[in-house]
């Protein structure tokens, strides 16, 4: 076999090898024998093995040179930006404990004692003021001086020119009437024909200016009223001094408490 046929079987068992993934240009086998023939030229005095060693290093400088021909081109990389520096400080790094260290462990919260009571909180609302123990007296006012717009010491007709109503059959001496208006509620009233009005008791639950009335005890009219005293023989029967020269009258019941409530002149002439 002569050195061609050597050598085109030998290009041909390199192209078949299957671990060769390159493809080679269409006129590379051209180009390899075109230098195969130039070096056999040169190194005529080779033998046969000589020749196949060099043909085989020939053909493999080929295909490292077809490689770089297909190598794509990598485009550079761009510099990285500048770095802007920042007027801020970084914080500060962590550092996780070393092997050797360990984080303190928590003691769990000692639990109450059992038998400690819990702490009381004061309260933030105001404290009421304490209670005087007396009632409060609901009812009309009965002044010293008179009931509503009657008056002690009004006539009749001066009663009626003030607005008051007296319903009674009138006459002679001392007469009761009955006041149906112009006073807080309905009232019983005794005239004297010298003295006008002597004599007021309003129906229903009044009260002094200091609130005296109906349900106070013997206790608290001596306290509101110093100069307080008994009368008719009885000391269920109180006077207190009203002042204007009048006086409040009062009933009491068999537990001391006021029950009916009266004003009369100090003065009047129509009953002992």
């Amino acid at each position: 076999m002569s050195i061609d046929d050597q050598l085109d079987a030998e290009l041909r068992r390199l192209f078949a090898d299957d671990r060769l993934d390159l493809r080679p240009r269409a006129d590379a086998g051209g180009t390899i024998v075109s230098g195969a023939r130039r070096v056999r030229r040169r190194r005529a005095v080779l033998t046969s093995g000589g020749g196949v060693m060099a043909v085989a290093v020939l053909v493999a400088g080929g295909v490292l040179l077809t490689g770089e021909r297909h190598r794509p081109e990598v485009p550079l990389a761009e510099p990285p930006a500048p770095t802007q520096f920042s007027s801020q400080l970084p914080p500060a790094p962590v550092v996780p404990p070393g092997p050797t260290q360990s984080a303190p462990e928590s003691s769990p919260a000692a639990p109450p004692h059992p038998s400690s009571p819990p702490e009381e909180v004061p309260s933030k609302k105001a404290t009421p003021p304490p209670r005087s123990g007396k009632a409060p007296v609901y009812g009309p006012e009965l002044e010293p001086v008179g009931y509503g717009r009657l008056r002690l010491g009004m006539s009749p007709e001066e009663a009626a020119a003030s607005g008051v109503v007296l319903e009674g059959a009138g006459g002679e001496g001392c007469v009761t009437y009955k006041a149906t208006s112009g006073t807080p509620s309905v009232a019983s009233v005794i005239v004297s024909p010298n003295l006008g009005t002597v004599f007021i008791d309003p129906a229903g639950s009044v009260r002094t200016p200091k609130g005296i009335g109906t349900g106070s005890t013997r206790e608290e009219v001596y306290a509101a009223y110093p100069g307080t005293s008994t009368g008719r023989g009885t000391d269920l029967h109180l006077v207190a001094p009203a002042g204007n020269g009048a006086s409040f009258v009062m009933d009491l019941n068999t537990d001391g408490t006021v029950a009916d409530l009266n004003l009369e002149r100090n003065d009047q002439d129509c009953y002992g």
